[in-house]
């Protein structure tokens, strides 16, 4: 299965914003999205045995060629498959993962703080709406 599909915090206004730029630039149209607060995004990740807290999301998560993504790495590869993106993300690939990491884990621990949350997602087309996962 070559599946890509992103797994985000689905009242966090940034990971929206971060749906909305994907789906507006992945002009394949081969990444899907899921909420991390749905049921199918917990059967799907454990597959892969991967665990979360859904009263505690600190991490995106990136399924693609049956690898699951996470944090720092999880956005690298997401940016890697947008054409417009890919050289950009392969530099900061090269910066030390625990660097990477301590500032994505700064920015998911204040995106609250700094974007909000929200209920609602910016209403999608049709095309788009296909690519989310209920």
């Amino acid at each position: 299965m070559n599946q890509k599909v992103v797994f985000f915090d689905g009242i966090c206004a940034m990971c929206n914003y971060l749906v909305l730029f994907v789906l507006e630039k992945d002009k394949n149209k081969q990444t899907k999205f899921i909420s991390l607060q749905s049921q199918s995004a917990k059967e799907l990740l454990d597959k892969y045995k991967v665990q979360y807290n859904v009263e505690e999301l600190t991490t995106i998560f990136y399924l693609k060629n049956e690898t699951v993504y996470t944090h720092s790495d999880a956005i690298l590869e997401l940016l890697i498959d947008i054409k417009y993106y890919k050289t950009v993300a392969k530099i900061f690939k090269k910066i030390p993962v625990s660097l990477r990491n301590g500032i994505y884990s700064l920015i998911a621990d204040k995106r609250y703080f700094w974007f909000g949350k929200t209920e609602a997602c910016q209403l999608l087309t049709k095309e788009e709406r296909s690519r989310i996962i209920e």
